[in-house]
């Protein structure tokens, strides 16, 4: 390298984000320990001097690629809900700022869905916490199809409670997700895991939609904050509803047509009900 030594080209890598974590190794005839420490300070992973037989180049190398797919398993299970098998809270909050930023800059929209399980609670006192945690995953599986681009995320934000993110959705389209998402618990069958012996009365899910167009003077947190207010108001409001804003919305059973419920202009759900310690 006629331009740059070593040390600099290594000091260049690890300045850059996209090549900040490759383990560099500096293969030289220096021995000098006043050059290896030289080395390692420009952030070389192993200094090597020369002549090195090729096999034990070969497994020092060997050894990085395992530490960094090893890192790699441990940074995907960070961003993994151990118990639903989906993104987690720590992934959701990573994303939505992220193409918080993307539509500041593009001029997009994005809309957020707050979906909660109701009564879930008898499920674990009747059948188990095991059975419980497997009937999550089979919700969560399920909703999480609705996340079909690239870009969306359907997420485990805690609890009972789940996030799906879409950028570049309108009301529209959200409200019709909310609706197809609402269908499809309604229909769904658990008798596989839950048994026979016991019947079982089926779950119900509640649903609060918001959407906004991101400005630099406002922040994520508003968003969810929205859609969290409206999906308390479809649980106050009835099982298997969403709410768009503060309008409560059913299903009809007859025609799959959403009906409004009530209007409740002005005033935030959080404002107007008391939650209750059943409530999620």
């Amino acid at each position: 390298m006629p331009d740059k030594t070593g040390y600099q080209m290594c000091f260049e890598l690890k300045q850059q984000l996209i090549t900040a974590e490759i383990p560099v190794i500096l293969f030289t005839c220096n021995s000098d320990i006043t050059f290896k420490l030289k080395g390692f300070q420009s952030g070389c992973a192993d200094y090597l001097t020369k002549p090195m037989h090729n096999q034990e180049l070969y497994h020092r190398v060997e050894i990085y690629l395992k530490h960094i797919q090893k890192r790699r398993e441990l940074e995907m299970l960070s961003f993994i809900d151990p118990i639903t098998g989906v993104a987690n809270r720590r992934t959701y909050e990573y994303m939505l700022q992220k193409e918080w930023n993307r539509c500041i800059r593009y001029s997009s929209c994005v809309s957020l869905l707050v979906v909660d399980i109701n009564n879930f609670q008898y499920v674990n006192d009747v059948y188990g916490n095991a059975v419980g945690d497997e009937c999550l995953r089979r919700v969560a599986r399920i909703l999480a199809k609705f996340g079909l681009r690239s870009n969306d995320l359907f997420a485990h934000f805690g609890g009972l409670e789940f996030v799906l993110m879409l950028p570049g959705c309108d009301i529209q389209g959200s409200s019709q997700i909310a609706r197809n998402m609402i269908n499809i618990i309604k229909k769904l069958e658990l008798n596989d895991i839950v048994g026979n012996d016991i019947p079982f009365a089926g779950l119900s899910i509640s649903i609060g939609i918001a959407m906004e167009h991101p400005q630099i003077n406002n922040n994520p947190t508003q968003l969810f904050e929205r859609a969290d207010d409206a999906k308390f108001l479809a649980k106050r409001s009835g099982l298997n509803r969403f709410v768009v804003g503060e309008t409560p919305v059913e299903l009809d059973q007859n025609t799959n047509k959403a009906t409004e419920q009530i209007q409740l202009s002005g005033t935030r759900a959080r404002g107007r009900f008391k939650k209750r310690a059943g409530d999620r």
